[in-house]
């Protein structure tokens, strides 16, 4: 749980590190110790930014892949290509495919009205409209549904929104804390780890510790925190917050070990089929497809109704 190993430190970790410890994994490939994967999607005046990451226990993550979907965010053309990237199969190294589990969006810009009316179009339960608030909130840093345009001339819409808000400062310290874990000597990576492959660009990196914690004082001289912008770009960061909050709706944080030892069950009962895997690299190629026993997933309190686990 989050207020079980709460550790707060805002300072921002040297990018040229990150770049250096960047590790030989294929971006587009889940890695086989990822156990579910969560998206999260920055909306920008020309462009969807989209980042998705994968998880397993102890929140140690990994960066599956980054994608840039150009296209004025007014336009349904950028949502239709989201709703590929969720319908999207991504392969898992050694066999079989995962779906996106949870994809928060956040709809705090300029064209609210407009990403809120793709939203409802996409009509897709695994995405989430966020919005950011300040504050810390470590108990509760997701916070709703609460709904949003529900009524139309005194109407419910049939297809209205539910809102989610979402504690930005806590999950960035969060974040901030698991960039800091150190190795040491040891080989064993820690838990918390956040893994980057090495195919991202330095760019992005940057961007993922784009802010540093500042004190500031109110117009009553009472001290506070708050986050500032080290750099203009910070996109990175804000797609892994929103990639942590949907791990939280999933009910990561919520149920502990019960959350990953269901999700290690349906990995481990999931029929495996051949993907497509890129080759090149040190990734070796899937084994040949296994017949599953019994054709069926597990059910239970977690068990996937939108298909993400193939």
């Amino acid at each position: 749980m989050l207020g079980e190993t709460w550790q707060e430190r805002g300072e921002a970790p040297d990018w040229e590190r990150l770049v250096e410890r960047r590790e030989d994994f294929r971006m587009g490939v889940v890695p086989a110790g990822a156990l579910c994967l969560t998206a999260g999607v920055d909306v920008q005046d020309d462009r969807l930014e989209c980042d998705v990451w994968g998880w397993a226990e102890g929140y140690t993550s990994w960066l599956i892949d980054h994608v840039v979907i150009a296209g004025n965010p007014r336009e349904r053309e950028p949502w239709d290509a989201l709703a590929g990237i969720l319908a999207r199969d991504w392969p898992r190294h050694g066999g079989g495919a995962v779906r996106i589990a949870r994809l928060c969006v956040d709809t705090g810009g300029r064209d609210t009205a407009a990403v809120y009316g793709h939203l409802r179009r996409l009509h897709d339960p695994r995405i989430a409209p966020t919005k950011g608030v300040d504050g810390w909130n470590r108990a509760q840093p997701v916070q709703g549904p609460t709904p949003v345009d529900a009524l139309v001339d005194g109407r419910k819409l049939r297809r209205g929104l539910k809102l989610w808000t979402v504690s930005v400062s806590t999950w960035k310290a969060d974040l901030y804390r698991r960039l800091w874990l150190s190795r040491g000597e040891a080989e064993d990576f820690p838990s918390g780890w956040v893994h980057l492959p090495q195919g991202i660009e330095a760019e992005w990196v940057k961007q993922l510790v784009a802010e540093q914690l500042h004190t500031v004082k109110d117009r009553r001289g009472f001290a506070r925190q708050e986050w500032a912008k080290l750099r203009e770009r910070n996109e990175a960061l804000d797609c892994a917050v929103l990639a942590r909050a949907a791990l939280w709706l999933l009910g990561a944080d919520r149920y502990g070990e019960r959350f990953w030892a269901q999700l290690r069950e349906q990995v481990a009962n999931a029929p495996l089929q051949r993907s497509e895997i890129p080759t090149g690299g040190n990734v070796a190629p899937p084994p040949p497809p296994q017949v599953a026993t019994e054709n069926h997933r597990p059910r239970g309190w977690l068990a996937p109704r939108s298909g993400w686990l193939r």
